[in-house]
C-alpha cells in the first residue's frame, strides 16, 4: 500500500501553474505541461520501482512467553532492511490483540541498511492470553514522495499470569527479620511460642516461670523449658471475584492487587510451616482448595488464580461463606480479601462475616478506590465538586461503621489502597502468629 506525502503533494501544487500555461502559450504551453507531467510520473514509478517490496523486509519479534501482571518487560523488534540505500523515515507498530498495553512513541526513526533493532516497554493490565498478530512498517520513500505500508504477519502468543515476582522481591527481605524466623528455624528466640520445644539448664536470667520443678527433681538440677512458635496453622485465603473486584485502579483490577498479594502471604505461610488454602466466589463459589503445606501448593494456587475470569456479578456473601463454614471444620486463620460500598451488602457482610469470625479467626481486607481518598482533599469549587465530596464522606462514613463493627466482633480489619496491601497484609499475618491468636 502507497500513500501520497506532503511533498508529493506541494510539487503537485507547485505545477498548477504550468497547467494554466497553454491558456495563453498553444503549442509551448502544452509541450512544457506534458515534459513537467512526464518527469513528475518518472520520478513517482522509478521511486515505486526502486523501493523493496514487502516481502523482501524480515521483521521478527523477541517477547517472553509469560508476562505478569502489574509489571513491565520490554520487547525487542527486529528488522531487517534490504536494498542499496538507508530509510530515512519509518514508522514502527505492532499489533497486538489481549489484555496489554504497548508504548511506541509516535515519531519515525531511521533504519540503516541490515539489522534494526528497537525496545519497547509492555505493560500487562490483566491476566489472560495476548497474540502478537503483526508489525506494520510506514517506510518512507527515497526521495520523499511516497509512503509504503507494509503488514509484516506474526503468529506468537504469550500468558499473563498473576505476579509471582514479588514473591522474590520481599523474600530476603522479611527473611532477615528474625522475627518472622521465629517457628520457622529449629532455634527458637527466649520467651517466644508456646509450644514444647525441649529442656535446657537452668541458668541466672532465664526467666523463673520456665523452670521445669518435675525434671529439676529428677535431675536434682535446676532445669528450664524451651518453647517454639506453633506451626502447622490452617491459613485460608477468601476472594472476593465480584463487580467491585473487577473495577480498574490505573488500568489494573483490583482484582489482581488482591491476587499478587495473597500470592505473597501464600508463599511465606507456606514457609513458616503453615497450611494455606484457597476459595475464589461472586455470585457462587468458583474454586476451593484445602489448606495444604507443600510449596506446590503455591503453584495450584497460582494456576487457580489464572482461570478467574473477571465478573460482574454482584458478590453473594450468603453462599460463599455458607460454604466456606460447611468445607472449613477446623479453626483457622480466614483471610478475606473484598470491597463493598452500599449499605445492603455491607449488613449482609457484617452478618455472615460475624458468624464465620465465631468459629476461626477472621482478617477482613477490604480495597478502597483512591477516588475517596482523592475526592475528600481538595476544597469544592463547583456545585458537582460539592455533591461528589459529599457522597464520599458518606461513603467512609458507611466504612468506618461497618469496621467499627467488625472490631466490637473480633475481627481483624485492614482498609487500605489496592496497590498497598501487599506489606501491611504481610506484616499484620506475622503479627497474628507472633501473638498465637490462631
Amino acid at each position: 500500500m502507497v500513500i501520497p506525502t506532503k511533498r508529493l503533494l506541494l510539487i503537485l501544487l507547485l505545477g498548477l501553474p504550468l497547467s494554466l500555461f497553454p491558456l495563453f502559450h498553444d503549442d509551448i504551453g502544452i509541450s512544457l505541461w506534458l515534459v513537467g507531467l512526464g518527469l513528475i510520473l518518472i520520478l513517482l514509478i522509478g521511486e515505486y520501482s526502486m523501493f523493496p517490496k514487502a516481502k523482501e523486509f524480515t521483521c521478527s519479534l523477541e517477547a517472553s512467553v509469560v508476562y505478569y501482571t502489574d509489571g513491565a518487560e520490554p520487547i525487542q523488534v527486529f528488522v531487517e532492511v534490504p536494498g542499496q540505500l538507508p530509510i530515512r523515515a519509518a514508522y514502527i507498530f505492532v499489533v497486538i490483540d489481549g489484555p496489554m498495553d504497548i508504548e511506541i512513541p509516535n515519531k519515525p526513526v531511521s533504519l540503516k541498511l541490515g539489522s534494526n533493532s528497537f525496545s519497547y516497554p509492555l505493560k500487562p493490565l490483566r491476566r489472560g492470553v495476548i497474540e502478537f498478530q503483526e508489525i506494520r512498517l510506514r517506510l518512507l520513500g527515497y526521495l520523499g514522495l511516497w509512503w509504503f505500508q507494509y503488514h509484516l504477519p506474526l503468529n506468537q502468543k504469550a500468558k499473563i499470569v498473576p505476579n509471582l515476582k514479588a514473591v522474590g522481591k520481599h523474600a530476603l527481605r522479611f527473611f532477615s527479620d528474625p522475627q518472622f524466623r521465629a517457628g520457622l528455624k529449629v532455634e527458637k528466640h527466649r520467651g517466644e511460642g508456646s509450644e514444647f520445644d525441649s529442656l535446657r539448664e537452668y541458668l541466672p536470667g532465664y526467666d523463673t516461670r520456665s523452670i521445669d520443678w518435675k525434671a529439676s527433681a529428677r535431675r536434682c538440677k535446676m532445669y528450664s523449658r524451651e518453647f517454639r512458635a506453633e506451626r502447622n496453622h490452617q491459613v485460608m485465603l477468601a476472594l472476593d471475584c465480584g463487580r467491585l473486584m473487577a473495577a480498574e485502579i490505573n488500568g489494573i483490577t483490583k482484582m489482581d492487587y488482591a491476587i499478587n498479594s495473597l500470592l505473597l502471604l501464600a508463599y511465606f505461610a507456606i514457609k513458616s510451616g503453615d497450611q494455606v488454602g484457597f476459595m475464589s466466589f461472586a455470585d457462587k463459589v468458583t474454586h476451593y482448595l484445602k489448606p495444604q503445606g507443600n510449596v506446590a501448593t503455591l503453584d495450584r494456587i497460582s494456576h487457580e488464580c489464572e482461570s478467574i475470569d473477571y465478573q460482574f456479578q454482584e458478590t453473594n456473601f450468603v453462599i460463599g461463606m455458607e460454604y466456606f463454614l460447611a468445607q472449613q471444620k477446623k479453626r483457622c486463620l480466614a483471610i478475606i480479601l473484598t470491597d463493598f460500598i452500599d449499605t445492603i451488602s455491607s449488613e449482609l457482610l457484617k452478618d455472615y462475616v460475624g458468624l464465620l469470625a465465631k468459629r476461626h479467626l477472621v482478617l477482613f481486607v477490604a480495597l478502597r478506590d483512591p477516588f475517596l481518598d482523592a475526592n475528600l482533599k481538595p476544597t469544592p469549587e463547583t456545585l458537582s465538586d460539592l455533591h461528589r465530596q459529599v457522597s464520599s464522606y458518606h461513603l467512609k462514613d458507611e466504612r468506618f461503621k461497618l469496621f467499627a463493627e467488625l472490631r466490637r466482633l473480633g475481627i481483624h480489619c485492614l482498609d487500605l489502597l489496592p496497590h498497598e496491601v501487599s506489606i501491611p497484609l504481610l506484616n499484620r499475618y506475622l503479627e497474628i502468629r507472633r501473638r498465637e491468636m490462631i
